[in-house]
């Protein structure tokens, strides 16, 4: 149980990773790892990351998790709390002793037909917090609500939403990160400035294995599924997207779309705000290709 004085529990202040096991395996557990580490040290944590003993008490956490005895396929959670203490939102000094719990779930239902639709909830700018996975999740809890109920315009519910930032670029999904293909190319929006990129599309760098094959970009999407991306640096890179001048944008076609994380993989998406999406051939080839490399297949 947390005391009423955890930090975690008043401020969100600590980190967490949902990390998928497959045959009681951790799939990209270093891609995991390094985020972990990246999170530590940007919220300065008096905790040293120790991988073997992390991976022994995820597998601890699964054995004593009885009613997932059968699972093939299960998914760890580790989250740390930077403890009691401090005056207000002030870290205690000297620190207290971070706390760690970790727990095991069941893999959550992904349908085999994914429908999504833009949502109005927008994401924050902040280059300090994007990137890391800290326990301060407001922005994802309004925006899955949002899409529980419907938004303001009456558009059917659906699995996933995504999401634009304040000043008006596609960023990602509550849970997931977006692929896009357009003219002969595979795309993602650019999360240098807000958003949790997906250690899935980290082990691509890790690994060189389709590192080039998906670009970051700054894009926009439109209620109608009208794709813009950013054809040109700016000179200004707070402007809104919407003051920008038309020759900046291109507007290029949506020849398939899929999302992916960690523990669902790369799925095709069917339908966008209710229009039909393509089945691309190079979005399709690079999930089948990724998910049988990672173990998703």
């Amino acid at each position: 149980m947390f005391s009423e004085l955890d930090r975690c529990f008043r401020y969100g202040d600590g980190l967490f990773e949902t990390i998928l096991f497959v045959d009681q395996e951790p799939v990209l557990f270093d891609e995991h790892i390094l985020r972990l580490i990246r999170g530590v040290q940007r919220l300065a944590l008096d905790y040293v990351v120790d991988p073997a003993n992390l991976l022994k008490r995820c597998r601890l956490a699964r054995n004593t998790a009885t009613e997932l005895a059968s699972a093939q396929r299960h998914v760890v959670r580790v989250q740390l709390s930077r403890g009691e203490g401090g005056r207000g939102y002030t870290p205690p000094d000297p620190p207290s002793i971070v706390r760690e719990v970790i727990t095991c779930h069941a893999i959550p239902l992904i349908p085999d037909v994914i429908k999504v639709r833009l949502l109005d909830t927008r994401l924050m700018i902040s280059r300090l917090l994007c990137g890391i996975k800290h326990c301060s999740r407001l922005e994802q809890v309004l925006a899955a609500s949002e899409l529980l109920t419907g938004n303001k315009n009456g558009s059917a519910c659906c699995w996933e939403g995504l999401m634009h930032d304040e000043l008006g670029f596609l960023i990602e999904g509550t849970r997931s990160n977006i692929i896009i293909e357009t003219k002969g190319r595979l795309l993602t929006p650019l999360l240098d400035r807000s958003g949790l990129r997906s250690t899935l599309l980290d082990s691509l760098n890790a690994s060189n294995a389709g590192s080039e094959a998906v670009k970051s970009v700054r894009m926009r999407l439109d209620v109608d599924g009208e794709l813009q991306v950013l054809d040109q640096v700016l000179n200004d890179e707070w402007l809104p997207a919407d003051r920008l001048p038309p020759t900046a944008w291109e507007a290029c076609p949506i020849d398939g779309l899929a999302l992916c994380n960690s523990v669902m993989g790369v799925r095709p998406v069917s339908e966008l705000a209710e229009i039909k999406l393509p089945n691309g051939r190079l979005i399709t080839n690079f999930a089948a290709e990724l998910n049988a490399r990672c173990g998703y297949a």
